[in-house]
């Protein structure tokens, strides 16, 4: 889909919702607003307009199939569907280790926590604030308030930095045997920025084929941090070292270790999780662990990339003779001289690290 398309697509999500009508949202300022997101976003491998995305579709899905929009207000739908359209706008590609690192201006405007997120917000509230693309506009004086007051404690929440705390609050308001209620504000809280979590790292629910490749762009943006820190002469760190990293341990590692809790989690909050998204997201936790090297295998520090759909060690030698015997088998079966000619198709190789989205094919 063109990316100029996305954000049709997440409009129909709202019109859905019926978040239009309800809000009196003109769809010319929606479509401006989301247009304007897509245009911030910047071209990474992993943080950009395409995850924004994936994470609209996965919030969609929690509300509507999963069943979540029973515990929320019409206005709270609005307000979880703008944050996951927003929720990592204009994000830089790195952490904000690095950002402080190099004394990045954001650092010092928004201080030493979630400096990411606070910048998500402000480059999104500036967009709220111009006629053209305020998709609060048509809220109350006392909604609008609400609206925003809201926005920020879900986008904050993305901050991996609190993902413990938010996972141990909820968990221990799911012991209390009072359920959770749509008229408790501070349950409606929790439980949207609960929400948000899920859909953020929605991609690891995914089919293998779908789901997959994400890992390996999230690595290669890992990666290019670590360039980035060596040419700053700052120690690079580990988990963003390029000869270091693995993707098959860095994947299994984070999805067995940090999503697949999670979820669990959440799916004592709703059950429709436990029968169809948590056993998908443990046969990807074992599809990536049984493609774990033993430590002494040579490979296990290789470079990998999708070849036919199917993540290889990457041998640039045994992958240049086959280029060229490919290239060579063209000419050969070539029947007029203006055929001869090798094609620019014929002479690609599935290991680009070019910056567009969904391109990076190849991984350490």
């Amino acid at each position: 889909i063109p990316k100029e398309e996305l954000s049709k697509v997440i409009i129909n999500m709202f019109k859905h919702l019926n978040l239009l009508s309800a809000f009196n949202i003109a769809e010319r300022t929606l479509y401006t607003f989301v247009e304007e997101i897509r245009l911030k976003y910047l071209l990474n491998p992993y943080h950009n307009f395409v995850h924004a995305v994936d994470v609209t579709q996965m919030m969609f899905v929690l509300l509507t199939h999963g069943n979540a929009k029973q515990f929320f207000t019409h206005l709270d739908t609005l307000i979880l569907m703008t944050a996951a359209v927003c929720h990592d706008v204009e994000h830089p590609g790195v952490n904000q280790a690095f950002l402080a690192a190099i004394k990045d201006p954001r650092v010092a405007k928004y201080g030493n926590s979630s400096v990411l997120e606070k910048h998500h917000l402000g480059v999104t509230f500036a967009l709220l604030a111009d006629p053209r693309t305020d998709v609060f506009a048509g809220l109350s004086v006392a909604q609008a308030e609400e609206a925003r007051k809201s926005l920020r404690n879900i986008v904050l929440a993305t901050d991996m930095a609190r993902h413990k705390e938010i996972s141990e609050t909820f968990q221990r308001r799911l012991d209390v045997p009072e359920p959770l209620s749509c008229n408790s504000e501070e349950d409606r809280v929790l439980l949207s920025q609960m929400i948000m979590k899920c859909a953020d790292l929605g991609n690891v629910t995914r089919s293998w084929k779908v789901g997959s490749p994400w890992c390996t762009f999230l690595a290669e943006e890992f990666s290019r941090q670590g360039d980035q820190e060596e040419q700053h002469g700052l120690p690079v760190t580990p988990m963003m070292d390029r000869r270091l990293i693995d993707v098959r341990k860095q994947s299994a590692g984070f999805i067995g270790f940090m999503a697949l809790p999670m979820f669990e989690l959440a799916a004592r909050w709703l059950p429709e999780l436990g029968m169809h998204v948590v056993p998908a997201i443990r046969a990807n936790v074992d599809l990536w662990k049984s493609m774990l090297p033993p430590p002494e295998d040579p490979a296990a520090g290789a470079w990998w990339i999708w070849v036919g759909g199917v993540l290889q060690p990457y041998d640039p030698d045994a992958h240049m003779l086959k280029l060229c015997g490919d290239m060579v088998g063209r000419m050969l079966q070539s029947s007029t001289p203006k055929s001869r000619k090798v094609t620019e198709s014929s002479n690609k190789l599935n290991i680009s690290k070019s910056t567009g989205h969904g391109q990076i094919q190849s991984i350490k």
